[in-house]
């Protein structure tokens, strides 16, 4: 082999060489995105008889539609954000749900709502509270959502955020603030504000109703308050059937999202609650325990 040849043949190998990192770094590039944005589907045209659910799978939790016979299943998101609770807008072109943020896209790690159609999903909430249970409100472009034991409202597009109920502390504007010693310097109580831990839309859109749970010290009691404290509790030898202090859970109505004071329900210091609307939006049913 000549001089001319081995040269060649250097040249070959040092090619070889660069093609195969190449490969190298584009494999390990293209895992890397698959990661972040993921082999992901937008939302179809028609999502008549499809059902949104969270999968989770070696760590990852993300959004996926199928159809009602369990075929044509589609993944929508693909990152490695945790995900909850996704929910259809009412023209079921697009879905909300509740998400991390990606590293370095919002304050913190705190959940915050996220929409997402034929693109990429779109983070429409900021702020260091975490934000649960979107729900798109009927017949309109608002998704309603709870943060720091409120019932919010936000536009699709993340523009016209709302705090519904309770209402704002005065002097805070339309959304209260995140910053719980802020609330507490203007000396606003919040034990004295039931916290909302779940609400539904009626059918038409026009009032809702919520799941308040009565706690601190207007928190209604059964039997004893102090029954720790009594040398015959329960578990020391004493009456077994001496009350425990419970935390009482209580259904409210909005008539509309205007409404500053609801109604209260008839279904009071249950210690369980479930409801849901009837299609007419006229009756509501309840399961409670006592």
């Amino acid at each position: 082999m000549n001089r001319f040849q081995r040269g060649a043949t250097r040249a070959h190998l040092l090619l070889a060489l660069i093609f195969t990192l190449a490969l190298l770094v584009g494999y390990h590039y293209f895992k890397a995105q698959y990661g972040i944005t993921g082999n992901v589907a937008g939302i179809p045209k028609s999502t008549a008889g499809q059902i949104a659910f969270i999968r989770q799978e070696k760590g990852q939790t993300n959004v996926f539609i199928v159809k009602s016979d369990g075929s044509g299943m589609t993944q929508i998101t693909g990152d490695r954000s945790s995900k909850r609770t996704p929910a259809w807008s009412p023209d079921g072109k697009q879905l909300c749900y509740s998400g991390e943020p990606e590293i370095g896209e919002s304050e913190g790690r705190a959940f915050q709502i996220f929409v997402v159609g034929s693109g990429k999903p779109n983070q429409i909430t900021r702020g260091s509270q975490s934000k649960d249970a979107p729900q798109w409100r009927p017949g309109t472009n608002q998704i309603g959502f709870l943060a720091g034991g409120a019932i919010k409202v936000v536009s699709s597009n993340g523009s016209d955020a709302l705090q519904i109920y309770p209402p704002p502390h005065k002097g805070k504007g339309d959304i209260e603030s995140d910053d719980q010693t802020t609330v507490a310097a203007a000396g606003a109580d919040p034990t004295k504000r039931p916290p909302i831990n779940a609400y539904r839309w009626s059918p038409n859109g026009k009032s809702l109703v919520a799941l308040q749970v009565t706690e601190g010290d207007i928190a209604a009691t059964l039997g004893d308050p102090r029954w720790w404290h009594k040398k015959n509790a329960r578990g020391a030898g004493g009456d077994p059937d001496r009350g425990i202090v419970m935390e009482p859970e209580s259904l409210i109505m909005l008539p509309s999202i205007e409404a500053e004071k609801p109604s209260l329900l008839p279904i009071s210091n249950a210690q369980k609650v479930s409801f849901a609307w009837f299609p007419d939006a006229n009756l509501l049913a309840a399961a409670i325990s006592t």
